[in-house]
């Protein structure tokens, strides 16, 4: 899989409407804007091609490598990840630097390119910002301020592991899937879900188990897990693995909320 292109996915699925409506920012506070995923903002309407043209820019920041994170957008606070490995949390209104925390970064001289930082959007619940870091680890940070609340391992950079994703906050937990780097060498795909206020992983976990013997490992989940609270239903797609016809990857698959199982 080209990094490159999952990168531009990334930023192009889900554009982020900052200035949605007259005087003021709409919340926008995960990838995607909301659980299902819609990318419609909470507050404001939508960018049309008719008010395009008139879009002129308030503010410029830069910051301190390439940006592969979406941005989200919580109580007039941006924050974004780059490259670099650090997390920033800017002023909507100038773009001034209230935080920034550094949260690591992922060297793999097989991968291009083969070093990266934050690609994981945040998703900010109740305070906390929770998003993958530029290492091995999953953060939950204190909104504002970025102070880390508490991290988790969740998986091996040396082995393959690397955050791509973005996390779903829902039913006490938080929801993020696991994928390799660039799939050399590939990592054992699953969703993890944590603790929002310990970051302990419930019970509750989806592991991709391949069906050839001779692959244990592979069909990463590198895109961000969709959740419909009505039905208790946990949508993902799956990746590479060494067969198109192996196991559950190259999928689509609806997991139930509690227990993270396969439905279909």
């Amino acid at each position: 899989m080209d990094v490159r292109q999952v990168m531009w996915n990334k930023i192009l699925i889900c554009a982020l409407f900052l200035w949605a409506r007259p005087g003021g920012a709409s919340d926008w506070p995960k990838y995607c804007a909301n659980l299902e995923l819609t990318g419609v903002a909470q507050s404001g309407g939508a960018i049309t091609p008719f008010t395009a043209g008139t879009l002129s820019r308030k503010w410029l920041v830069r910051l301190g490598g390439p940006i592969a994170s979406s941005p989200a957008v919580a109580s007039n606070v941006v924050y974004v990840g780059d490259w670099s490995g650090w997390e920033h949390a800017l002023a909507v209104s100038d773009g001034h630097r209230i935080a920034a925390v550094d949260l690591g970064t992922t060297t793999a001289l097989q991968c291009e390119p083969s070093t990266l930082g934050i690609t994981s959007s945040p998703a900010i619940e109740n305070g906390t910002v929770f998003l993958a870091g530029g290492d091995e680890s999953f953060y939950a940070l204190k909104a504002g301020t970025l102070e880390i609340s508490w991290s988790k391992p969740l998986g091996n950079t040396a082995q393959g592991y690397y955050g791509w994703c973005s996390p779903a906050v829902a039913g006490g937990v938080v929801l993020q899937g696991i994928s390799s780097n660039c799939d050399t060498p590939f990592v054992a795909g699953r969703v993890v879900a944590m603790d929002t206020q310990s970051g302990n992983t419930i019970d509750d976990e989806f592991l991709v188990k391949p069906q050839w013997p001779y692959n244990s490992t592979g069909s990463g989940v590198w895109t961000s897990p969709a959740v419909d609270l009505d039905r208790s239903a946990v949508f993902v797609t799956t990746g590479s693995a060494l067969d198109v016809h192996d196991g559950h990857s190259f999928s689509l698959l609806r997991l139930s909320l509690q227990g993270l199982r396969v439905v279909d």
